[in-house]
């Protein structure tokens, strides 16, 4: 089995990518289909998701990342996967990041700046926003 990892912005797909660059997930890129992430919302406005899809023979988990997953995620009922949470990430780091003097301002060169050196200090956010969620 694959893991199918849809970002719903570039931002999200930076964070993963620095995730997986310094081994801090459960899984590698090893596990993923065709050995990246996407930058996707759904399957069917994606051609790079489907033809990843349309190749890999076996069985596909979806694991879908986004702060504003209001829309349902279209899929056959064998990769169903669903995302929950109370409090969107983007208003938790407004709340509370600020690098240096800088605060927040959802760009991926923020992302970058703030967690790029310091990848551990990113799977400390996620923690504290699933503490908080």
């Amino acid at each position: 089995m694959k893991l199918l990892i849809m970002c719903e912005g570039p931002n999200e797909l930076e964070i993963v990518r620095i995730l997986l660059r310094n081994d801090l997930l459960v899984f590698s890129e090893d596990d993923l289909l065709n050995l990246v992430p996407y930058h996707a919302r759904q399957i069917k406005k994606s051609t790079a998701v489907q033809a990843a899809l349309n190749i890999y023979p076996g069985e596909v988990k979806i694991l879908r990342i986004g702060d504003g997953l209001n829309e349902k995620l279209v899929v056959p009922k064998e990769y169903e996967e669903k995302v929950k949470s109370t409090i969107k990430p983007k208003t938790f780091v407004k709340n509370n990041i600020k690098y240096g003097r800088k605060k927040y301002n959802n760009s991926t060169s923020f992302y970058m700046d703030y967690f790029g050196s310091e990848p551990e200090a990113l799977v400390m956010a996620i923690r504290d926003y699933k503490r908080f969620a």
